[in-house]
């Protein structure tokens, strides 16, 4: 949990509130947010979850243990029904592969599909590991990528996750918790090279091809300049008169707003009109 190698990740914080849903509600959780990050490579994912908590509850006074788990679903969403399990434990149709650690450093994971059915996962892979130090308590859970019963992760893809917090000073145990929404974890796939190499080259050839053009026109467009220089309109000294053809004939006709308009309305004005036609 205190690798140098998390200084590299960045954290994400999650709302927290009290589980008011099911019997029995708490209204009254000690903490109103958790912190997360993640890391992975070819073989496994790495999960660190850590919040402040300024009593320390590992069981050594019989007291409440501090709790935290983490919420997935069973299956991929993307590739069954695309629904999501009930944010609180899941539900009958679509459980949820339950992490729990507690403050005496033990692991418990289980398959929920609601508060009242849970079974055990036949999945050994998972690993955790949890420190306090400082008022904070940081535990790192630890899974292959795939394989051994595990929902694949796999890069570009958004997972369902959730949280669930206890703190045992504050009396929370069983549904008495803090919990967050449905978020996702995503693993972002490495930039490729090409992505930085490939503006580069369109814009080498962006180049190459206006240096072509213009060294392509620049003899017909000094000729043009030199035509327009020399040209009698060059040496005028006032702005050419436009001349009225005729007058403006006669027409009523609805303008943008939808009024009746005439040409009479503009009388003794100088006026400029435009016509737009729709068909």
């Amino acid at each position: 949990p205190d690798d140098i190698a998390w200084a590299k990740a960045e954290a994400a914080d999650f709302p927290l509130a009290g589980q008011i849903v099911l019997e029995p509600r708490w209204f009254k959780p000690a903490h109103d947010v958790v912190s997360a990050k993640a890391l992975y490579n070819s073989r496994e994912v790495a999960l660190l979850v850590f919040w402040d908590d300024g009593t320390h509850n590992d069981g050594a006074d019989k007291k409440l243990l501090d709790r935290v788990a983490v919420q997935l679903p069973l299956d991929d969403p993307a590739t069954t029904d695309g629904e999501r399990p009930f944010f609180i434990l899941g539900d009958r149709k679509h459980g949820v592969d339950y992490w729990q650690w507690t403050g005496d450093g033990r692991l418990d994971r289980q398959r929920v599909f609601g508060a009242n059915r849970r079974e055990a996962h036949p999945a050994s892979s998972l690993k955790a590991a949890g420190t306090y130090k400082d008022g904070q308590y940081r535990v790192i859970f630890r899974r292959p990528l795939t394989g051994g019963g595990e929902v694949s992760l796999k890069a570009g893809i958004f997972l369902p996750i959730a949280f669930h917090l206890w703190d045992g000073a504050n009396g929370e145990d069983g549904l008495k918790m803090a919990l967050s929404a449905w978020s996702y974890l995503l693993l972002v796939q490495k930039t490729p090279f090409s992505v930085f190499l490939w503006p580069g080259l369109l814009g080498l050839l962006a180049i190459g091809g206006e240096v072509w053009l213009i060294r392509r026109l620049r003899r017909p467009a000094v000729v043009a300049l030199l035509l327009l220089a020399l040209s009698p309109s060059a040496f005028a000294a006032d702005y050419q008169r436009l001349e009225v053809n005729e007058p403006a004939p006669a027409f009523r006709l609805l303008d943008q707003d939808g009024r009746l308009t005439s040409l009479a309305d503009f009388r003794g004005k100088v006026t400029v009109m435009t016509f737009f036609y729709s068909t």
